[in-house]
């Protein structure tokens, strides 16, 4: 995939407060080499920040699922347990 696509792809994922933050910056850029330095940057802090969701988001998946075998574990260890007295 070339760089141009890449870059529309990651633009479009932008909220609009995003967006309009993003135009701003580069209409305040003087040349070109600023504006690929700010699209650049930005598309790179949005890629990290969306990766910094993402991990969160695997986290907590991997704490609830351990959370869930855990109690399975327990339950079966009662039941288990009660078996054997009775």
């Amino acid at each position: 995939m070339n760089k141009r696509r890449k870059f529309e792809q990651t633009l479009s994922l932008f909220n609009s407060d995003q967006q309009v933050a993003l135009s701003e910056k580069l209409m305040r850029a003087q040349s070109l080499t600023d504006r690929i330095g700010i699209l650049t940057k930005t598309i790179a802090d949005f890629t990290i920040e969306q990766e910094k969701v993402k991990s969160t988001k695997d986290i907590r998946l991997i704490i609830v699922a351990g959370g869930l075998v855990t109690v399975l574990i327990v339950v079966a260890l009662i039941y288990v347990l009660k078996r054997k007295k009775g």
